[in-house]
């Protein structure tokens, strides 16, 4: 399987669950690498037969810029979404960063990394916590 990656994306929003993240805002490092048969492109050359690195690269930070979560976890599911639904991609990695996250303590970030693919990309309802 071929991979397309975008590291570290950089967007500032207001996600998170303390009242100082969603009034104050932060920064956001978003990463995605997404999976896919790109032999078509490799033969053809043509924009239409691969994944369009632009395109990634609005539907993940218009959804950072557009969309309020409390945690990181329910805005990259969101991400992972947007981006199944536009390309035939067969999986979604996403990385989500807060580099200075409101912890008493030192670290360098926190992360969530998610994979989805096709299949799984959304619970069953039956399956998903009340």
């Amino acid at each position: 399987m071929d991979v397309l990656r975008l590291n570290e994306i950089q967007v500032f929003a207001y996600h998170g669950n303390k009242p100082e993240e969603k009034e104050k805002g932060q920064l956001f490092l978003i990463s995605a690498e997404i999976r896919s048969d790109l032999r078509k492109a490799c033969l053809t050359d043509n924009l239409k037969d691969t994944i369009d690195f632009d395109l990634v690269y609005k539907i993940v930070s218009e959804t950072v810029k557009q969309t309020n979560y409390n945690l990181l976890e329910a805005l990259g599911e969101e991400i992972c979404l947007r981006i199944l639904k536009v390309f035939p991609a067969v999986e979604v990695k996403l990385s989500i960063k807060k580099p200075d996250p409101p912890i008493d303590g030192k670290l360098n970030f926190v992360e969530v990394i998610l994979n989805r693919n096709s299949q799984n990309f959304r619970l069953p309802e039956s399956d998903n916590p009340s």
